[in-house]
């Protein structure tokens, strides 16, 4: 039985940004689907790796690895394979207002109930401060 050999290349890659998403567009002519692996690794990077038969002996493989931009959901990402293309969707994180960020890390109901009555009152005190400030300005200008 024949050994195989390997010939690795690099495969051309170019970036798309499009509003609400990025795309890494992977150029991979003679390839199919089944030949390609796609793994996300747990400290922020993607492993792409594909290998097809160039003949009985030699193969044609190629490895890369992609840093996830800190931007990107990497749960959501997702790809498809259209002749010869490898699309590598990275959805964006949604942006969060502070507020919610700032309930979001509230361990129980309990205590967001409290860090609410806190921020309503602040608020409250704050429109009543303007309000009198408001009212003195008038009263001091205005009884002349």
């Amino acid at each position: 039985m024949a050994t195989s050999s390997y010939e690795e290349f690099d495969p051309l890659c170019t970036w798309r940004h499009d509003g609400g998403h990025k795309t890494l567009v992977i150029h991979l002519p003679h390839f199919h689907k089944e030949q390609l692996k796609i793994h996300i690794c747990n400290f922020g990077a993607m492993k792409i790796s594909g290998e097809r038969p160039l003949s009985a002996t030699k193969r044609y493989r190629f490895s890369k690895e992609v840093k996830i931009p800190e931007d990107i959901n990497a749960h959501d990402i997702h790809a498809k394979f259209v002749k010869g293309l490898l699309y590598i969707e990275m959805p964006k994180k949604h942006k969060e207002s502070p507020l919610r960020k700032r309930f979001d890390r509230t361990p129980n109901l309990e205590q967001s109930v409290i860090e609410l009555k806190k921020f309503t009152v602040t608020v409250v005190v704050a429109v009543a401060a303007v309000s009198t400030l408001g009212a003195f300005v008038v009263c001091l200008y205005g009884c002349f």
